[in-house]
């Protein structure tokens, strides 16, 4: 089956909308909608990344792996991080969220989490613009850590969300 011209200029309307019904959906926090009470994730919302020289774009001969936790506090829009790591072949220069990304592709720093010679574990907190909250929401950031021998990045992780705990009576029964 062949596509013609008006097909996918369909399919990319179609799509494009589809990606504005997402970033409007993700933009209303849950507290907005109902009470706090009901917000089953706290007002916040947690991600995580594991990170490893396997998840770089361009190849590192590295052993270094590293974790990531991010929280967003939706009330005060910020964010604080606890970054860890191991392992890596030299100095770190940087600790940044990169984005907006898909897995494999790059993107630009967005959020410095750590700068020149940071010890593991590096915390820290900031306020976050609202794209850069839709690029988390979204899975399109990652989370690299820069080296003095590999500048552009000597281990990497994608940024995912992490589901809110249950409650009980919620999910299958056991």
């Amino acid at each position: 089956m062949s596509f013609t011209r008006d097909m996918l200029d369909a399919f990319r309307i179609a799509a494009l909308g589809l990606s504005a019904v997402t970033l409007i959906a993700f933009s209303v926090s849950p507290t907005s909608a109902a009470g706090p009470e009901d917000d089953l994730w706290g007002g916040k919302r947690t991600f995580a990344a594991s990170l490893s020289a396997d998840n770089q774009t361009t190849l590192t001969d590295s052993d270094g792996t590293g974790d990531v936790r991010i929280v967003f506090d939706i009330a005060s829009k910020t964010i604080t991080w606890e970054v860890s790591y191991r392992g890596l072949t030299s100095p770190v220069t940087a600790v940044r969220i990169h984005g907006p990304a898909q897995p494999g592709t790059n993107g630009g720093p967005i959020i410095d989490l750590g700068v020149g010679g940071v010890a593991s574990p590096i915390h820290g907190s900031a306020a976050i613009a609202a794209g850069h909250v839709q690029y988390l929401l979204l899975g399109w950031t990652y989370v690299s850590i820069a080296t003095t021998r590999y500048p552009g990045g000597e281990i990497r992780g994608k940024v995912d969300v992490v589901p809110p705990p249950r409650t009980r009576g919620e999910g299958p029964t056991q």
